[in-house]
């Protein structure tokens, strides 16, 4: 009985969220200010204004989008989701640095979901997600997030993306020699997937072993 109720709450919950992500978008192509419908939805969502929200630290907003004590995989893809939302209208009207910064953290928190294996029941979250993953490639970022992104992609199993991260902190990185050591790694972890699994990452097993050999003196046995 209480799997069931659980169940009939999450499904209550993405469909008002996606009701309220259809209202964001309306008002959008209607040329009309969609940040008061954010902010409405939001707090609606997590209990907390965007103005709070962007004020808080990662770490501190993790910790207030906890249920229960315990990470809360609908609630951080719905504020991710939101934030996200609004760093597109900041976009739109120039504001780039406050795009780029909720941008940012709008990937943080999905970021989560994925890396602790969070249940989630927003329909297409992963979807979400990869916009989100996929707009910050757009810029030049920091190792930092340029190596989460990696990872983001790893766990995904978006092999090809993570592919194109980790080629471009060898080459961009001061810490090449570290980067090397984790590409080498990542490969050697890839010729243990099925042919199917690397096709349907997008890299093809050939690729793979032609990478190793240039990483050679990075691998560790």
């Amino acid at each position: 009985m209480f799997q069931l109720i659980k169940k009939n709450l999450s499904k209550l919950i993405s469909e008002e969220f996606t009701t309220s992500i259809d209202k964001i978008h309306r008002l959008k192509d209607l040329g009309e200010n969609a940040l008061p419908e954010i902010d409405v939805s939001l707090k609606r969502f997590s209990g907390m204004s965007s103005s709070f929200i962007n004020t808080l630290s990662i770490s501190d907003l993790l910790n207030f989008l906890k249920t229960n004590n315990l990470p809360d995989g609908n609630k951080l893809i719905i504020v991710s989701s939101l934030l996200f939302e609004e760093g597109k209208l900041y976009e739109d009207t120039n504001k780039l640095s406050d795009a780029f910064f909720r941008y940012e953290r709008a990937f943080n928190l999905a970021f989560e979901v994925f890396y602790n294996e969070l249940d989630c029941d927003i329909e297409n979250y992963k979807l979400l997600s990869d916009a989100e993953a996929d707009n910050l490639l757009e810029y030049e970022l920091n190792d930092t997030l340029m190596e989460k992104l990696f990872d983001y992609f790893k766990l995904t199993k978006n092999y090809a993306k993570a592919d194109d991260c980790i080629y471009e902190l060898i080459n961009s990185s001061s810490d090449t020699e570290n980067f090397k050591k984790k590409a080498a790694a990542f490969y050697s972890e890839l010729l243990n997937k099925s042919d199917d699994e690397l096709k349907e990452g997008n890299l093809e097993k050939n690729e793979i072993q032609d990478y190793l050999k240039e990483l050679s003196n990075y691998i560790t046995h």
